[in-house]
């Protein structure tokens, strides 16, 4: 049922007062008004000519004089902005006056930012299926940061009554019609990305955060509850991609491996303040981690991929392993990309596992390769521990700080840079289009990012015949006399 038009709320006062913000680098002025229906606005002026008096007002706020030499074209002295805002005070008196927006039907009934929430989660879980570990990322992120941001009980839109004239005929009539308006606005979700990126959060951490505040906003548009997906025309976060991988060559995962084994114990035992997660491990443990550390990085699964792998996708005779399952946050599922592959086995992990298919228990077809002493998979935290402990045991421990020897900035190395390390050396190895399929990779250019490790050797060879046949003995070094 519409309001009387008698709802239309009585005239406010003009009033407003002058601030100084900080905007890119500069100064500006900024009126902060209320016009004649009680609407709060900001207007900025122009550029602030000030200088701090060092004086305050007795709320806190700065005193401003004009500043140093000449006002510049286009900024404005402290009583150059009282003459602009007592002109827009002017301005906002004789307007022609708006009438006060009513609500239309009860806010409850009006779905909510946090409806919106509630229905992409479901949409993921139910329609889209996304694993549950997708899915337990998307509830974080909606829990930590999206509804304390927008507010759960926000309304998704807000319906406005406005007093409007129509012609009826010969004659005009008042009505007052509804018009319905979006709460959220582009700019609400410009002024989130750049919270975010002015805070500790990572501008990768930060463009996932607005993919999902994006779908929010597109199931809510497909399902009419909004107009408009404010996220549509917002800028977006954009990341550079440099290729820089903190990882092992071959020869320096071997360290590492022999660091598991304990054939570094007595080199490493002097520089160990307090016992590591390595001496925690018996003679056939050790043997089990550095298996389990060697196949992530002579094959490359993901962490679940290689905690989940039974014996029976161990193909000796083939020369292959088989990835057809991973086990992330509690739940067993499909690999990444939804699709089994598999890799080749390669002589030094053929020998490791060979070794390991030998032990008394454990070693049916269904039983886990990496598996406890009650036959549970490994822990994935043991898994870290046991790596970063041969990290420093081999020498390498200044690779898990975030700067180098030199003192340079670098990401710290985690046990899925094993993976990475595994594309390093494969691409060195094998065709890239073999790599995208070993390594799991849905596009080419993922695996792209690594074929500046292949080898130039051939290249190298090639380049320097021809330069030889150009600069004939010109480049050659002088004999030592």
């Amino acid at each position: 049922m519409l309001e009387p038009l008698s709802t239309i709320a009585p005239e406010s006062r003009v009033t407003g007062h002058l601030q100084v913000r900080e905007r890119g680098g500069s100064r500006q002025w900024q009126a902060q008004v209320t016009d004649r229906d009680g609407r709060d606005r900001t207007r900025v002026l122009g550029r602030a000519h000030v200088k701090d008096t060092g004086k305050r007002t007795p709320r806190g706020a700065v005193v401003w004089r004009s500043g140093n030499g000449p006002c510049p074209a286009g900024a404005l002295t402290p009583k150059m902005a009282d003459d602009a805002l007592a002109r827009l005070l002017d301005e906002l008196r004789t307007a022609p006056r708006i009438p006060r927006v009513v609500p239309a039907e009860p806010s409850a009934r009006i779905p909510t930012f946090g409806h919106a929430v509630d229905d992409w989660l479901a949409y993921l879980r139910v329609e889209k299926r996304r694993k549950r570990s997708t899915v337990q990322d998307a509830e974080n992120v909606a829990n930590a940061d999206l509804i304390p941001r927008f507010g759960r009980d926000t309304p998704l839109y807000e319906v406005e009554r406005r007093e409007m004239v129509v012609a009826d005929g010969n004659r005009q009539r008042t009505e007052v019609r509804e018009v319905r308006r979006d709460t959220f606005t582009t700019e609400d979700v410009d002024d989130y990305r750049r919270d975010l990126l002015d805070s500790r959060c990572s501008p990768r951490t930060a463009q996932k955060k607005l993919v999902l505040l994006h779908g929010v906003f597109k199931l809510a548009k497909r399902r009419k509850r909004i107009e408009a997906n404010p996220s549509e025309d917002a800028e977006r976060v954009t990341l550079d991609d440099p290729g820089i991988f903190n990882v092992l060559e071959p020869v320096e995962f071997e360290a590492v491996y022999r660091a598991i084994l304990g054939e570094l114990d007595e080199h490493d035992a002097k520089a160990r303040k307090e016992p590591d997660a390595i001496e925690q491990l018996d003679g056939d443990e050790r043997e089990l981690y550095g298996a389990a550390l060697s196949t992530a990085f002579y094959a490359g699964p993901r962490m679940g991929e290689n905690r989940d792998l039974p014996w029976r996708n161990v193909e000796f005779g083939l020369a292959m392993l088989r990835w057809e399952s991973g086990f992330t946050h509690g739940e067993r599922s499909t690999p990444k990309g939804k699709r089994a592959r598999s890799t080749p086995l390669v002589r030094p992990l053929t020998q490791r596992l060979a070794r390991l298919s030998t032990r008394p228990r454990f070693t049916g077809p269904d039983d886990y390769v990496f598996c406890n002493e009650i036959g549970e998979r490994l822990s994935d935290d043991k898994l870290r521990a046991v790596f970063y402990a041969a990290l420093v045991r081999a020498g390498f421990g200044q690779r898990r700080e975030r700067a180098d020897a030199q003192g340079n900035p670098q990401t710290p190395m985690r046990v899925h840079d094993l993976r990475h390390g595994f594309c390093t050396w494969a691409v060195n190895a094998w065709e890239i289009t073999k790599v995208k399929e070993y390594a799991g990779h849905r596009d080419i250019k993922t695996t792209m990012r690594y074929v500046h490790h292949k080898t130039k050797a051939a290249d190298a060879d090639a380049g320097g015949e021809y330069l030889d046949g150009i600069l004939g003995g010109m480049a050659a070094e002088p004999a030592a006399a």
